[in-house]
């Protein structure tokens, strides 16, 4: 991933990476969780991407990024609805 002068990872290569890590992984790698996890942990860690997630987070940058956002969104309640 590119980094802005300061040294951080842009929002931008943040969004896309997890947007293709999401399409491309099953639902409990989507979650960042081990498979059979406890539906307890399938709730936390849906609670905590759909925070770091939500596009009006994303609400300064393009809407491209704010679109992308939203189907990395979409995309970890699928897995979340699914577990």
């Amino acid at each position: 991933m590119a980094a802005d002068c300061s040294g951080s990872i842009r929002p931008a290569d943040e969004v896309r990476a997890q947007l293709a890590l999401v399409k491309a992984q099953d639902f409990f790698d989507a979650l960042g969780l081990p498979p059979g996890a406890a539906p307890a942990q399938v709730r936390a860690a849906f609670l905590g991407l759909a925070k770091r997630w939500h596009p009006n987070r994303f609400g300064l940058e393009t809407p491209e990024i704010r679109a992308a956002a939203g189907e990395i969104l979409i995309l970890i309640k699928k897995a979340h609805d699914t577990l």
